[in-house]
């Protein structure tokens, strides 16, 4: 995560409280369900900018223009969300910023290269989801769950506690996940992703780690077309433990994991570690550099991929986002890892093969 850079205005959350735009011009909120969100980015390109309501649909919900990296977005918020902001240009769509929209003067700054990550300022929850940023990258991975509770209890509002739900900040499971949702108020729990995220998490609760859960079989061809199933590889004699990695090659993340995942391989195979690797690449361009990525990456390793983005093995294991994987021990089909980072996957196998 990076540093977070001088943003532009500050506001509370009251009505009719103001600030200066980027022209120097008095902002002034003119209800108390008004939201202005004022951009400044360097690097911005002139065109339109979308904001995206991830909780509902991914419907677009309000829009601006962009001058100079520059632009303001009014709008009135009935229910507080998060939303990807997208600069457009013809049929160009690139994600500019995330951030939770909620009444009050919202203000996202920095440059549009390297800050994709700042979120923004101004209101209450903004502010408050900064500040948990910052401590985050101080806190140690073994004092998460303690952080991210603490976090969740003192939230300003529910949204910032079903942003916190959702993804894998925390060891906490789909069931625990689900219970808290349903604690949340009846304005966050109409959202229309609420009632995905918690179908998500009763699939998931079935592919991750509670001691009884056994993996679910794939079948999906492998670079030369055959098909090659998952319980060929995890009952392949010599095998012990068995990762699946849900990734893309056109996924910048699993590239940046795949190092890891390569030299655990290369440090515990000959242990009885192995990999069945899945790809959401789709389409022949993507599968076409799937297949050249393989061979240039010298990734040993079963690798398949059914040519599609959302694939039945991706909705059997609850996958939310990649890079994602499941570790199986193949003496009794156990899952017994979700969801770990190359170095949290080494630590493991060292203590189960070493």
């Amino acid at each position: 995560m990076r540093i977070v850079k001088t943003l532009l205005c500050l506001a509370v959350l009251m009505p009719f409280i103001g600030c200066k735009n980027n022209d120097d011009q008095e902002i002034v909120l003119s209800s108390d369900k008004e939201c202005v969100v004022v951009g400044n980015i360097k690097g911005l390109k002139n065109g339109k900018i979308e904001l995206e309501d991830e909780f509902n649909g991914y419907q677009v919900i309000a829009e601006g223009k962009i001058r100079n990296g520059k632009f303001i977005i009014r709008t009135e918020v009935t229910q507080p969300t998060h939303v990807f902001a997208y600069a457009v240009k013809g049929r160009k769509m690139e994600q500019v910023r995330y951030f939770f929209l909620e009444p009050g003067i919202i203000s996202v700054g920095g440059d549009f290269d390297i800050d994709q990550e700042n979120g923004a300022t101004g209101t209450l929850s903004n502010d408050y989801w900064q500040a948990f940023r910052q401590e985050r990258d101080r806190t140690d991975k073994e004092e998460m769950d303690e952080l991210t509770l603490r976090t969740y209890e003192n939230a300003p509002s529910d949204i910032v506690r079903l942003k916190l739900l959702d993804g894998d900040i925390t060891t906490w499971s789909s069931p625990q996940k689900s219970d808290l949702i349903r604690a949340l108020d009846p304005g966050t729990l109409s959202m229309k992703g609420v009632g995905e995220m918690l179908e998500l998490f009763s699939r998931r609760a079935k592919a991750e780690p509670n001691g009884e859960n056994v993996y679910i079989d794939i079948e999906q061809p492998d670079p030369e077309g055959k098909a090659v199933s998952l319980k060929e590889i995890v009952e392949k004699p010599g095998n012990k433990y068995v990762l699946v990695d849900f990734w893309a090659s056109w996924c910048g993340p699993c590239r940046e994991e795949m190092p890891f995942v390569k030299k655990a391989y290369d440090e515990f195979h000959d242990k009885g570690f192995d990999i069945y690797a899945v790809s959401a690449d789709n389409g022949d361009r993507l599968m076409a550099q799937w297949r050249k990525y393989i061979v240039d990456n010298q990734l040993s390793w079963t690798n398949v991929c059914n040519n599609e983005l959302h694939s039945k093995a991706h909705l059997d294991y609850a996958i939310q986002g990649i890079p994602d994987n499941v570790l199986i021990d193949c003496s009794d089909g156990r899952i017994i890892g979700r969801s770990l980072p190359g170095e949290d996957l080494a630590a493991m196998l060292a203590e189960l093969l070493d």
